[in-house]
C-alpha cells in the first residue's frame, strides 16, 4: 500500500514537471517570436526554409538555369556547386561577377569552371543532365564587390540543344524593369542562413520594388544599375548563399541577376539584383566580342602565311 502511494506520488510529480517545462518552453518560443517581430536585428532568428517546388513553375523556368561549379567534385556529384547562372544564347550564360572573380578582382580561369544544365537535382545527374566546360568568360571591368556592375558572361564549350524541354535559353529584356510585378527567383542555395544547400532546385515569388522603395529599404546599399525585391511580410523567403548569379524572372524575361542576398534570414530586408536592362549594352558588346577573333589573331595569321609563302 505504501509503495503504491509513493509510486502514484512520483508519477504525479513527473507529470507536474513535464507540464511546467512545456509551459516554460512555449513561453520562451513566444518570447523569441515577439522579440524578432519587434526587433529584426535581435539575437533570435527564426528562419523558414523559403524555397518552394511547384512542378509547373519548375518545369517552366528551371531549363534556363545552370549550376556553376568548380571543375571537379570533392566527394560526390554536385558538392562543388557555388553559384548559378542563366542561359541566354546558344552557348552563353549570364551570372554575377563575384561568382567568377575573387576579392582581389582577379578573374578565374575558364578551365576551373564546369556548368551543369538540365539537372533539377544538384547532387544526382539525370538523363537530361549536360555538363559544359567554360570556353571563356568576362566580367564587368567596373565591378565593385557588394556594389555595382555585378555581372559576367560565360561562353560554353558546346551549344545547348535547339529542341529540348530540359535546357533552354531565356530572352533578355527589351525595355525597363516591370516595377511592382511579382517575379520568380530560382536556385540551389541554402534553405536558411548557415543551413545546407538545397538538393533539388527551389523557387520563390518576390515583389520587384521601385527604385524609390529600394532607396527607403536599403538607403546605404542601393545604387544605380541595381534592382531590389522581397516581400512585405515576416517569415519571408529570399535567396541565400549558393543562389548568387541565378535569375530574377519577371514576365518570362531575365530581369535581374541575384547579386547580394541581404534578405537571407532577415525580416523585411530586400535582396539586391543586377539590372539586366541597365547592362544590356555591355552584354551586347561582349556577345559580339565572344564570336569574333581579336585583331592580333589576324596579324598572326597574316605573318604565318607570309612566312610560308
Amino acid at each position: 500500500m505504501s509503495m503504491a502511494v509513493n509510486l502514484s506520488l512520483l508519477l504525479s510529480m513527473v507529470f507536474l514537471v513535464q507540464s511546467y517545462n512545456r509551459t516554460i518552453n512555449n513561453s520562451h518560443i513566444e518570447k523569441m517570436l515577439q522579440l524578432e517581430a519587434d526587433d529584426p536585428t535581435s539575437e533570435f532568428t527564426f528562419l523558414i526554409a523559403g524555397g518552394l517546388r511547384n512542378p509547373v513553375i519548375m518545369k517552366k523556368f528551371l531549363p534556363y538555369m545552370v549550376s556553376i561549379r568548380s571543375r571537379n567534385p570533392q566527394k560526390y556529384f554536385g558538392d562543388n556547386h557555388f553559384c548559378s547562372g542563366t542561359i541566354f544564347g546558344k552557348d552563353l550564360v549570364l551570372t554575377a561577377a563575384h561568382c567568377v572573380m575573387d576579392k582581389r578582382r582577379v578573374l578565374t580561369k575558364p578551365r576551373r569552371l564546369l556548368l551543369v544544365a538540365g539537372t533539377p537535382n544538384r547532387v544526382e545527374p539525370s538523363n537530361t543532365t549536360v555538363q559544359y566546360p567554360a570556353r571563356s568568360l568576362t566580367a564587368h571591368t567596373n565591378f565593385v564587390r557588394k556594389n555595382r556592375n555585378d555581372i559576367a558572361v560565360i561562353r560554353l564549350k558546346g551549344e545547348v540543344p535547339e529542341k529540348s524541354d530540359s535546357i533552354k535559353a531565356i530572352k533578355l529584356p527589351s525595355g525597363p524593369p516591370p516595377y511592382g510585378s511579382q517575379c520568380i527567383v530560382l536556385g540551389w542555395g541554402r534553405l536558411c542562413r548557415d543551413g545546407p544547400l538545397s538538393g533539388f532546385a527551389t523557387h520563390l515569388r518576390v515583389k520587384l520594388y521601385t527604385p524609390e522603395e529600394c532607396q527607403r529599404k536599403l538607403p546605404n546599399k542601393f545604387k544605380e544599375g541595381m534592382l531590389c525585391a522581397g516581400e512585405d511580410r515576416p517569415f519571408k523567403q529570399d535567396p541565400c548563399r549558393g543562389d548568387s548569379g541565378g535569375p530574377l524572372i519577371c514576365n518570362d524575361t531575365l530581369t535581374g541577376i541575384i547579386s547580394w542576398t541581404i534578405g537571407c534570414g532577415s525580416f523585411y530586408a530586400a535582396s539586391l539584383y543586377t539590372d539586366v536592362w541597365y547592362n544590356r549594352q555591355w552584354i551586347d558588346q561582349h556577345i559580339s566580342k565572344a564570336y569574333h577573333l581579336k585583331p592580333h589573331y589576324f596579324v598572326y595569321v597574316l605573318l604565318l602565311l607570309l612566312w610560308i609563302l
